[in-house]
């Protein structure tokens, strides 16, 4: 059979099953104050890839540097630590590994000045990493960007699980085992800055235990699309840009950190900006947090970790002086609506994977019967042609994301017909007569 691949009058455009051209939010280094932004930016065009990954990574790595350092309260009775959790899904060759080492730089560098001292591993085990944590008085920062952290933070074997859980929302740690000892932190706090390839992410974010115990509403996604145009020589990062943010950061890096952090502060406006945020998402972002299992209040707790962190990003180690503004919070809730759009699409794609193969099962058999009938076109009961499936569906309903798929990607169109007489409706199966040609 010849499959051509124009338009017919009616149907779609044909295009192979699977293949969705989906346009995800970039993440704006605008959204990040100077000196983070000037350096994420040239980053970028350095490495010839989207700001997403430099920006994020920027993110996380302030956001280890300033855990129990600062908190944040955005209204009373609640303060939030600034750790994130942080998770990147890229293609091969979108730079991680690079961008990483060189945001980290302040990180290797104050290591190596002081030789005792651990801010960050790659992967450890549960034991290594109660040990980092007690000798650097709770903290810890795990960053990779092989993906091989998130074995390390979702294990779920016997209580290792727990560690991340607690890490991310500061609560004590208590562990007196064998391996262990007697280990406890009054306060945990982990930051994870997960750089991993794209379907291993997707993968590791959508697993349904995970999501049943909370971890993946901890996490932020990003899955960074590709430059639309590349350059054979791109330019360097300009050495002053790449000082300030480093010193920036090496600053904050070497403040001391403690249970009892310095707590930040909104003003009215920006407190507001919060406000609004937390009760928008619960008209408009509903089903990503029905997606993650997250409580709203969840989301409240991320939009304003993130203000705090941006926050600091400002105002360095005087940032307790000063109060968060409007300013600061609108960017933060700007960052919160690119990560939920990234958490749509990451659930929306473990769901359309199940449909793409139903999809190309119920594709070979609509070949098998334009064969059989050596017609160009045709039409067909879905009802009698679902038996003809018996079997591979567990329900009629357990079909309908598969015929959706072929009628979007130009396969077929479905149009529902009335009876002549008494009795329900029926709906007939096009065939499109440009695909499905003799």
């Amino acid at each position: 059979m010849m499959k051509m691949t124009t338009a017919a009058e009616g149907f779609n455009e044909i295009r192979p099953i699977g293949f969705h051209e989906e346009k995800l939010p970039e993440f704006n280094p605008d959204w990040l104050p100077n000196p983070y932004r000037d350096y994420a930016a040239a980053l970028a065009l350095e490495s010839q890839t989207t700001s997403d990954i430099p920006c994020i990574t920027m993110l996380g790595a302030v956001s280890a540097a300033v855990q129990k350092k600062f908190a944040v309260s955005p209204k009373e009775g609640l303060t939030e630590n600034l750790n994130l959790y942080l998770l990147v899904g890229a293609k091969p060759g979108a730079g991680k590994s690079t961008i990483q080492r060189k945001i980290c730089r302040p990180f290797t560098d104050y290591e190596e000045a002081h030789p005792d001292t651990t801010l960050r591993v790659e992967t450890a085990t549960h034991r290594g990493l109660l040990n980092v944590m007690s000798d650097n008085n709770g903290c810890i920062f795990i960053t990779s960007a092989d993906g091989g952290i998130l074995e390390t933070v979702g294990r779920t074997r016997g209580n290792e699980l727990d560690l991340t859980l607690k890490g991310f929302d500061g609560d004590e740690v208590k562990y007196n085992t064998a391996t262990c000892g007697n280990v406890i932190i009054p306060s945990a706090s982990m930051v994870v800055l997960a750089l991993a390839q794209v379907d291993y992410a997707k993968d590791f974010y959508t697993k349904p235990l995970l999501k049943m115990r909370g971890l993946s509403s901890r996490f932020l996604p990003s899955f960074p699309g590709s430059r639309d145009h590349f350059e054979l020589d791109s330019p360097s990062v300009p050495e002053d840009v790449k000082l300030k943010a480093h010193t920036r950061l090496a600053e904050l890096i070497s403040l001391r950190a403690y249970d009892d952090p310095d707590v930040l502060t909104f003003t009215p406006e920006a407190k507001q900006v919060i406000s609004d945020f937390f009760y928008r998402i619960q008209e408009d972002d509903r089903d990503v947090a029905e997606m993650l299992e997250m409580d709203f209040r969840r989301a409240y707790g991320h939009v304003s970790k993130i203000a705090g962190v941006l926050h600091c990003m400002e105002y360095g180690t005087v940032a307790g002086f000063h109060e968060i503004s409007k300013e600061t919070a609108e960017n933060a809730v700007r960052i919160m609506d690119y990560f939920f759009a990234h958490a749509r699409f990451a659930f929306n794609s473990a769901q359309r994977e199940a449909a793409i193969s139903d999809a190309s099962y119920l594709l070979r058999r609509l070949e098998e019967i334009a064969d059989e009938s050596e017609s160009a076109a045709g039409a067909l009961s879905k009802r009698d042609f679902l038996q003809r499936c018996r079997g591979y569906f567990r329900q009629k309903a357990d079909s309908e994301p598969a015929f959706a798929e072929l009628e979007e990607c130009g396969y077929i169109r479905l149009r529902t017909v009335a009876p002549s007489g008494a009795g329900r409706p029926s709906t007939i199966i096009d065939l499109n007569p440009v695909y499905f040609a003799a």
